[in-house]
């Protein structure tokens, strides 16, 4: 079963690798681009399947290296001796920091020798056949005064102190919070302020250089419901268009349905100062492309991961996949096994937009030092 496995995994190769005993395929052989990139694959007998392919040579940027220099950071706090279980790896603190090491020179010195040194593990996947699933977040950016005038007239709210909580609808519509010294500051979109909250932390920009940054503090404790998949449910935005981008569009055009439909959500974000650039539940700054969110019973913090990404096209359509190194620097609810990764896409509201449209397949290694 062992030999099936690494022979169907050799034959869907990129140009950025070549198998001791295959040639390397086209960009995209193998895939199924109407299914969002997954492919038929072999069904894995565990969670993870050793492979025996040559890693070749990637493309070493400012985001790579800055990435793996925080990855080192984070695991020089790591016992040696610590022991991570994954499925059926029992992972040690050696193993990711001599990992982190590897790809530092690589990354730091081009050493692209010391990459022959890793072990490559495959994991599962969504479907056990290998297809994980890539979704992104970001930072989203916003404008804002300390001050309300005609267009900063949305507040970003601290966290209050009430036995009972007011919903959106009772805070945005009916002004429950106003005038209780609760406001850090006001920008100029509503809907930018919902993104806001369902991010969990941001930067506001007051202009003229002085940028702060706001972190989740807490909420109001009703129900989320989530407004794309209210978007879909009545038919405003296919399912399998639906998107930041076209949620933002959707409301554009039909600017009379936005504050309904959000107050359909009841839950509410409120948040405080943080003092730091965006940070992920590791502790480690978040690096644009290559920091993800993992869940930890399946990818320990401080992993160097290889990644066949998705590329997607201005429109979001997926064209096809690329190679690179990601880190595993944070967690989020809704990250749940082996078959999901959230990639962080940086600040701002292009950020936003990629990080919206990626809801594709890819595939993903584990990689370990030996």
């Amino acid at each position: 079963m062992t030999k099936i496995l690494l022979v169907a995994f050799q034959i869907l190769l990129l140009a950025h690798f070549a198998s001791a005993q295959s040639e390397a395929a086209p960009l995209g052989h193998g895939y199924e681009f109407d299914n969002n990139g997954k492919i038929p694959g072999v069904e894995f007998p565990q969670m993870y399947v050793k492979t025996s392919q040559e890693l070749g040579r990637l493309k070493i940027t400012p985001g790579l290296r800055e990435a793996a220099q925080r990855n080192a950071r984070y695991v020089s706090r790591m016992s040696a001796d610590a022991i991570f279980t994954a499925g059926n790896l029992q992972i040690t603190g050696n193993q990711l920091i001599k990992a982190t090491e590897i790809i530092g020179r690589f990354a730091m010195y081009d050493q692209a020798e010391a990459l022959q040194q890793l072990s490559f593990y495959q994991i599962k996947g969504e479907d056990d056949r290998g297809n994980v699933h890539f979704t992104g977040y970001f930072t989203p950016k916003l404008a804002a005064r300390d001050k309300p005038d005609a267009v900063f007239k949305y507040p970003v709210y601290a966290m209050p102190k009430l036995g009972r909580m007011p919903t959106r609808k009772e805070i945005d519509h009916d002004k429950a919070l106003a005038g209780r010294g609760l406001e850090l500051a006001y920008t100029d979109s509503l809907l930018d302020n919902f993104f806001l909250s369902v991010q969990g932390s941001g930067v506001l920009d007051f202009g003229n250089g002085n940028v702060r940054h706001i972190g989740f503090a807490g909420a109001n404790g009703h129900p989320y419901r989530s407004v794309g998949k209210m978007l879909v449910t009545n038919g405003s935005i296919p399912a399998e268009k639906i998107s930041l981008r076209a949620i933002r569009e959707w409301f554009a055009a039909h600017p009379e349905q936005m504050v309904p439909t959000l107050n359909n959500n009841p839950s509410y974000t409120f948040f405080e100062w943080r003092s730091a650039a965006p940070t992920g539940a590791a502790g480690v700054p978040v690096t644009a492309m290559h920091s993800i969110a993992v869940d930890r019973t399946c990818i320990p913090y401080g992993a160097c991961l290889l990644a066949e990404i998705p590329v997607l096209d201005e429109h979001g359509v997926l064209t096809g996949h690329r190679y690179d190194i990601l880190f595993a620097h944070d967690t989020g609810g809704a990250i749940k096994g082996p078959g999901h990764i959230d990639l962080y896409h940086g600040q701002g509201r292009e950020a936003g937009d990629s990080a919206g449209d990626l809801h594709h397949y890819g595939r993903l290694w584990l990689l370990l030092a030996e």
